[in-house]
């Protein structure tokens, strides 16, 4: 009949669009997974997730994740997703601790994740999304320099060295307290490069804004004021 038809259509419709969209979920950029059932059956998940489990396909998908993922247990990862299951309410976090056993070993990751529930068209939650991104060497970079920066800052505050810093883009001066305490400005009050440039020997002032500019152009890559 033509209603028979016309729900056979819809049917072929939406196993197309399904297969569209998993070929552009596999495909996407972005670690990602699809999680069913409140057992968070792993439905599909593309490659870039399978490398950050550190897991095959064949370890993970349709099977409950925790069972595949057995190194990810007790690290409050399966309370945050129940959550999320039960109440819809999306969970955001950012630079979450976890430890995963990849290509044999134990490592300490560092992740974001964004856990998003999905519904069928009655509203009824049937499944999660998972979005993860693994940024374990931009963190451990941002903290190393922090690291040296503190090492640095407490070692010129030891020596009661004054020291500035200036952008040339964005025009930002800062000044140590030592250097203020130098040049006799206030220790609150705003300092900025023509007043510093007034405090420059006459005959040196030309070489140094020279050199402020050629640090600016990408060309040259360094520069050097010493003298």
């Amino acid at each position: 009949t033509e209603t028979t038809q016309i729900v056979n259509n819809v049917e072929q419709l939406r196993t197309l669009r399904n297969q569209q969209l998993k070929n552009l979920f596999i495909q996407a950029p972005i670690a990602m997974c699809i999680l069913t059932g409140p057992e968070l059956i792993v439905e599909v998940a593309n490659e870039r997730m399978l490398e950050l489990w550190g897991k095959s396909s064949e370890q993970m998908i349709n099977k409950p994740l925790f069972e595949g993922l057995a190194d990810a247990r007790n690290q409050g990862f399966e309370d945050l997703l129940s959550g999320v299951y039960t109440t819809g309410k999306r969970v955001v976090l950012d630079e979450i601790p976890v430890k995963l056993l990849r290509k044999g070993k134990t490592e300490n990751v560092i992740v974001k994740l964004v856990y998003e529930a999905l519904r069928e068209q009655d509203g009824k939650i049937s499944a999660l999304m998972v979005l993860a991104d693994e940024i374990t060497e931009e963190v451990n970079n941002r903290k190393r320099i922090e690291e040296s920066e503190a090492r640095l800052r407490l070692a010129v505050e030891s020596t009661k060295l004054g020291t500035w810093d200036f952008n040339p883009i964005t025009g930002e001066l800062n000044w140590s307290y030592e250097c203020k305490k130098i040049y006799d400005f206030p220790e609150h009050g705003v300092v900025n490069f023509e007043m510093f440039s007034r405090q420059i020997f006459p005959a040196d002032r030309a070489f140094v804004e020279a050199a402020i500019q050629k640090s600016m152009d990408p060309e040259e890559g360094n520069y050097d004021i010493t003298y």
